[in-house]
């Protein structure tokens, strides 16, 4: 029965749309009819690089690695196929999400990559894409589209016609396999591609009903301040990056093909123009540059992590070259604030889960924080390390595993099976002035509502969980090691020998003084890299104060 109240909420949720999708993709039998369309059409064509445009700045290559002949880093994890011939571009012992990043072809964007050795690696995939599995979902597809045509653009190289019949027959099938079941991220990047693709091959209904797509997703998918709406910060800059690149080619598009993609719905009174898409561009990096600090970094809140998504510093250089600068516009929909007073960062999450819809990036972490000094992490996020849908995923996605009361033993949302939520947190920002917060979620029978005041050189937190004992987690950054003492929580960097050294953080505690402890938990610094680091764990009852002092001259 307790399951069968898990699948509930976790389903009740979804739209419409996505069931009817979920079935057709599972259950309907779909023959391959694209190869016989492909045989008889016209080669496509680059859009020109804007004049000034520089390539190097849109080579955004993230922490992927390509070493001649055929070496591969994906996800912290190297696999040598030694030979170009055989590589098995199905290989499957690291996990699916391995196997995808193989066949996305991000690994092009290197500026280490020569245009040869980039083609050769295309090549090798057209002879065996026949028996490829996972890379003829619509998501790698997607993203390989778009790989491939940045990739002979940004080294001036038209594509060869063996390449450009693949790029066809990958355009024609991404539109049967649209991922209107998943939504989210998924979808936006088959709108990206698709219209990338359509302009490549001045296909004008393909432009026409991409564009569609692709404005109804942004507008549907990003929130007022700027912020997607599944709220991953790494997910964020992914698809503002694909943005750009897509932005490179409108611009340059000529003008009967920009007045197509911008007519939405062939209706004149909704014609967009380029100055909409310019001003939405414009607002995610606005959401961005709210959610760095002054090193670039950002809280790894949901699913996020290092080494997957480009640098925030890359992202406004690349905008930069394109014309795009942020607006200034604070943070409000997302649910997150950053607050700022001396050298410190604070970034408190007080979002909701995510879109009601599709919370599959979505974690347990409701009323969260992480917290800086002049760019230096000191109390962090736990990150993710993994999607296999296994205990490491769940705790990572538990409350447990963030900064924030854990009340009963159990989770603030339900999160299961990888990437599923059943009953969830609703959260609301009760109050709020430049350097304090106040909000509460229900997540459990009682409701935590929690207070931050942030100044120069303090954070005072304040949980009130009503009736109920509260479990109140503080994890910190790698680096840093702590003691009790006198009832306070001393923290100090590894480097530090003498207890007569100063102080980096003093942690003091209000209703707690005899039931503080220090535990070791596992921080994740990227896919399948884990560092052993420390948690402050304090037991309360109904009301904890929390503050943290920093000590750093």
């Amino acid at each position: 029965m307790k399951k069968l109240i898990r699948l509930w909420f976790t389903i009740r949720h979804l739209r419409l749309r996505q069931i009817v999708f979920q079935c057709y993709y599972r259950f309907l039998f779909r023959t391959d009819k694209v190869a016989k369309l492909v045989k008889k059409a016209e080669r496509g064509h680059l859009v020109p690089l804007t004049k000034d445009f520089t390539p190097s700045l849109s080579q955004l290559s993230p922490n992927q690695q390509f070493f001649p002949p055929a070496r591969f880093t994906f996800l912290n994890l190297t696999v040598d196929f030694e030979q170009l011939h055989r590589i098995d571009w199905n290989y499957a012992e690291h996990g699916k999400l391995w196997t995808y990043n193989l066949n996305y072809f991000e690994f092009l964007r290197s500026p280490e990559i020569s245009f040869n050795q980039g083609s050769d690696l295309i090549l090798s995939w057209i002879e065996k894409a026949e028996g490829h599995r996972d890379g003829w979902e619509p998501y790698p597809m997607s993203l390989r589209i778009v790989n491939w045509l940045q990739f002979h653009r940004e080294h001036g190289r038209e594509i060869r016609p063996l390449f450009d019949l693949a790029l066809r027959r990958q355009y024609l099938d991404l539109w049967t396999k649209l991922e209107y079941h998943l939504d989210g991220n998924h979808l936006l990047e088959n709108a990206i591609a698709l219209l990338m693709a359509a302009l490549y091959f001045d296909d004008r209904a393909g432009i026409q009903r991409a564009a569609n797509l692709f404005v109804a997703q942004q507008k549907s998918q990003y929130l007022a301040d700027g912020g997607h709406y599944e709220r991953s910060p790494m997910y964020h800059c992914i698809l503002l990056w694909r943005q750009l690149d897509l932005w490179s080619w409108l611009i340059t598009a000529a003008p009967a093909t920009r007045k197509l993609c911008y007519n939405t719905c062939g209706d004149p009174r909704k014609l967009l123009g380029v100055e909409a898409i310019k001003i939405q561009l414009s607002l995610q990096l606005s959401w961005l540059n709210n959610m760095v600090d002054e090193n670039g970094h950002y809280p790894h809140f949901n699913d996020s992590t290092d080494g997957i998504a480009p640098m925030p510093a890359q992202l406004f250089n690349y905008a930069n070259a394109l014309g795009l600068v942020p607006s200034d516009l604070p943070l409000s929909d997302s649910g997150y604030r950053h607050l700022q007073s001396g050298e410190l960062d604070l970034w408190i999450d007080a979002a909701p889960i995510g879109p009601d819809h599709i919370p599959g990036h979505a974690h347990a972490d409701s009323l969260t924080f992480c917290l800086s000094y002049a760019g230096q992490p000191l109390i962090v996020d736990t990150s993710i390390s993994t999607y296999e849908k296994n205990q490491r995923r769940h705790f990572e996605r538990s409350t447990i595993a963030h900064n924030t009361v854990v009340i009963g033993g159990q989770n603030s949302s339900e999160v299961w099976g990888g990437f599923r939520v059943g009953a969830r947190a609703k959260t609301r920002i009760e109050s709020e002035e430049v350097s304090q917060l106040t909000a509460s979620h229900h997540g459990y029978r009682d409701i935590h509502r929690r207070y931050f005041e942030l100044t120069d050189n303090e954070l005072r937190i304040i949980d009130k969980t009503g009736n109920a004992p509260g479990v109140a987690h503080f994890h910190l950054a790698s680096g840093l090691k702590a003691r009790v003492e006198n009832g306070s929580v001393v923290v100090v960097t590894e480097q530090t020998t003498s207890a007569s050294a100063e102080n980096l953080l003093v942690f003091s505690f209000g209703n707690a003084e005899s039931s503080i402890r220090l535990d070791c938990y596992e921080l994740a610094t990227g896919f399948n890299q884990l560092v052993n680091c420390v948690v402050i764990v304090v037991q309360f009852q109904s009301e904890l104060t929390t503050k943290i002092k920093i000590n750093i001259q």
